[in-house]
């Protein structure tokens, strides 16, 4: 392809600049739209619950439901010790956690509620709390 001028016979590069900045604003928006995609779907914010839970508490996770506004909620959560063909050790319907963005009273979660709670401790869960930091007494200085 040619790109010199007739009257002049100098090359524009214009062309070129104005493709590119096109790829790239065509780019920029592709990881934009995939990005509210995602966010939209849910798919991120499930992952990191799950991901939160297993941090704080060692146990696997399986989040079902989930939306973040007006209020947290979660259809279903369910909580494994990650022993095979083990019912959940935490099942929670309907999970509800009223949030305040920006509390005047320092308060940032309002109320929680769940419609149905079932816990199930077996042995070596029951094992496992007993030898975890958080269940020891606090000792004094």
């Amino acid at each position: 392809m040619n790109t010199s001028s007739p009257t002049t016979g100098r090359h524009d590069n214009k062309a070129p600049k104005h493709r590119r900045k096109w790829r790239v604003v065509g780019a920029v928006a592709a990881v934009l739209a995939t990005g509210a995609l995602l966010f939209a779907s849910g798919f991120p914010q499930k992952r990191l619950a799950e991901y939160a839970i297993r941090r704080a508490t060692g146990l696997s996770a399986r989040v079902e439901g989930l939306s973040l506004y007006p209020r947290v909620h979660i259809e279903r959560l369910d909580v494994f010790t990650g022993i095979p063909e083990a019912p959940p050790a935490l099942r929670v319907q309907n999970l509800a956690i009223e949030y305040a963005a920006f509390p005047d009273t320092g308060r940032w979660i309002r109320h929680v509620s769940a419609e149905h709670i079932r816990l199930h401790l077996d042995s070596a869960l029951t094992a496992r709390l007993q030898h975890t930091p958080s269940a020891e007494p606090a000792r004094a200085p």
